[in-house]
């Protein structure tokens, strides 16, 4: 279903040039906003089938949310240029111009009579206009904004930008405000009381990043973003914003860039600031380093330094470490920066983190595929080890606690079977139940194995118990 499309009279016009009456009579008075979503949406009636009428187009295209665009159709409806006849999925229709009333909406006049004498003493050096006025009531009626939180509102933007501010403004910051659940008197009051708070702490950053502008409520907003969701605190902020060197008028702009970069790097303090810095020409040749070592084909040098060499030396890892991992990963074939951090994080959960101790765990590994070898050249099964057959050793070895000579010679007692190693599992099983960890008291006491290759035990079970164990099953962490 078309997002934007034309009403049947439009359709049939011939005309595909903006009526004049639009131009004259609408756009100077309407939100900057609201004129590029009506003439967008306006562009794509003449193709409403095309894959990208929807409203996700206009948000990719115009950057505008989802809310302001259809804030900006119910602002055009009001206006009788279009019609909404869709609400989930948003469907409008254009209207033609001539078609509409071309008069504001009427409003009672007692009903905002204050309101007009006061917001007229607030943006005292120019005259506000009926559309305006239109305006203003029309976002209090619509989010419902109480009539002295929306001259608060309007004070406080002439405060930040001057007694002629131009009304778009104004309308944004209510709006904004509003969504934010701020529409009463009291609401803003507690809102210019954190804006005034905040206003002290960026004087203070203004002051380290030695700007001299106004600090314009968007600042206000990235402080916001800075302490709350990012969780910087005043202090490291102010560290940051001397450090910065933008000799241009875009200095909040660069440290809302650096601060943003630090927060992905998982840099919260001044001191991992400081190191970070201080070492990031280190990081970089160390990050072409590992790249030269695993052979990779290419790979982003800042990216390695920022994305996994941080995280890698945070985790303990020195430079000769991460040389041998790299070694091994080039050896083994994972010539991938990601297969080098999976490498990584698999040691690291091992609590292997010098080369010492990663030698010794792989020495154990080896040793371990030897003796498993050893059992598999012995009964001429004719195959490399497999991952089964080291699960299998690690439970002999780790859970049920055998000694190399118990397996040794529970292999002696598999000759010839068809299972090798179900038959050796079978065994040790059997050991494990009875208590019996010494090769003695294997040799005298060896199971005895039927027919089937199954353990025959001395056991007897009868109904009630296998009810039981069956009603327990839930309770046996497997």
């Amino acid at each position: 279903m078309a997002f934007c499309k034309f009403s049947s009279q439009l359709v049939n016009s011939s005309s595909v040039s903006i009526d004049a009456s639009f131009l004259n009579d609408y756009l100077p008075v309407a939100p900057e906003s609201c004129v590029k979503i009506y003439l967008f949406g306006l562009l794509k009636c003449y193709n409403a089938s095309a894959n990208d009428n929807n409203i996700e187009n206009f948000v990719n295209v115009l950057g505008y949310t989802k809310e302001d665009i259809l804030s900006a159709f119910h602002y055009w409806q009001e206006q009788n240029l279009v019609q909404i006849i869709n609400v989930e999925p948003f469907e409008v229709r254009y209207l033609p111009v001539k078609n509409s009333l071309g008069v504001l909406k009427k409003f009672k006049k007692d009903k905002y009579a204050s309101f007009n004498i006061s917001a007229q003493e607030i943006i005292e050096d120019r005259m506000i206009s009926p559309n305006e006025y239109n305006e203003y009531y029309s976002l209090m009626e619509s989010m419902e904004i109480e009539q002295a939180a929306m001259l608060m509102i309007m004070k406080y933007c002439a405060d930040v930008k001057g007694k002629n501010i131009n009304y778009p403004y104004i309308i944004t910051v209510a709006k904004n405000w509003a969504y934010e659940g701020i529409r009463t008197s009291k609401d803003v009051e507690q809102k210019l009381n954190d804006l005034n708070l905040i206003s002290q702490d960026l004087t203070d950053i203004a002051k380290a990043l030695k700007y001299k502008g106004t600090i314009a409520i968007e600042y206000k907003d990235n402080y916001v973003k800075w302490k709350d969701n990012l969780g910087y605190d005043l202090g490291t902020i102010i560290y940051v914003a001397k450090n910065i060197k933008d000799k241009t008028r875009y200095k909040f702009e660069s440290l809302d860039a650096r601060l943003n970069k630090y927060f992905e790097l998982n840099l919260k303090s001044i001191k991992e600031i400081e190191e970070y810095e201080a070492n990031k020409g280190y990081l970089e040749e160390l990050s072409r380093k590992i790249i030269s070592r695993l052979r990779a084909k290419f790979y982003d040098v800042s990216t390695l330094s920022e994305v996994y060499l941080i995280d890698w030396i945070k985790k303990g890892y020195n430079e000769d470490t991460l040389m041998f991992v790299a070694d091994f990963c080039m050896k083994k074939g994972k010539r991938d920066i990601t297969q080098m951090d999976e490498t990584i994080n698999k040691l690291h959960k091992l609590g292997l983190i010098s080369i010492d101790s990663i030698n010794k765990y792989l020495s154990d590994l080896i040793s371990v595929d030897q003796k498993i070898k050893e059992i598999i050249n012995n009964h001429e099964l004719n195959r490399k080890v497999t991952s089964y057959d080291r699960e299998n050793y690690k439970t002999w070895t780790e859970d049920w606690n055998m000694s190399d000579e118990m397996i040794q010679y529970a292999s002696s007692l598999a000759v010839g079977k068809s299972n090798v190693f179900s038959y050796i599992n079978k065994i040790l099983s059997n050991w494990h139940q009875n208590n019996i960890h010494s090769l003695n008291e294997a040799k005298k006491n060896q199971p005895k194995i039927d027919t089937s290759n199954k353990i025959v035990t001395c056991h007897s079970f009868s109904k009630d118990d296998f009810d039981a164990l069956f009603d327990n099953l839930d309770e046996v962490e497997l």
